[in-house]
């Protein structure tokens, strides 16, 4: 976990080795911590999207071709909630790519995500 500002956040990200047609479950899960506060309105999103290099400080255009996967929801989140996804997906092809999901519009001053470098290698799984 880490958080913005800035934008690629404060931690160094975790990375994760696959092989090409090798299936990769992705699973993550939000909590609102606060017992007694609802965040209203509150964007939850999770992208997977193609990057030039592990480590990568700008984060990538959400704009053009290379995004792999990418879904978002907004709820009012109410104390102790939870919001989840889990995606088992292959990739076909090597590449480094940003697994992401962050919080958006929490009416804070920053915003909480969690994010990993998946790195696509070649060779059969």
């Amino acid at each position: 976990m880490d958080q913005t500002p800035p934008d690629s956040g404060k931690n160094p990200r975790p990375v994760v080795k696959a092989k090409v047609g090798e299936p990769i479950r992705i699973q993550w899960m939000f909590t609102n911590v606060y017992p007694h506060k609802t965040l209203q309105n509150v964007v939850v999103h999770f992208y997977i999207a193609r990057e030039e290099k592990v480590g990568q400080k700008e984060l990538p255009d959400l704009r053009g071709d290379d995004v792999f996967l990418e879904s978002a929801f907004d709820m009012d989140f109410k104390p102790g909630a939870k919001a989840g996804q889990r995606n088992t997906l292959r990739f076909d092809a090597p590449g480094v790519y940003l697994v992401r999901v962050e919080s958006r519009l929490t009416q804070s001053d920053h915003e909480h995500f969690s994010a990993i470098d998946l790195v696509i290698e070649k060779g059969k799984p």
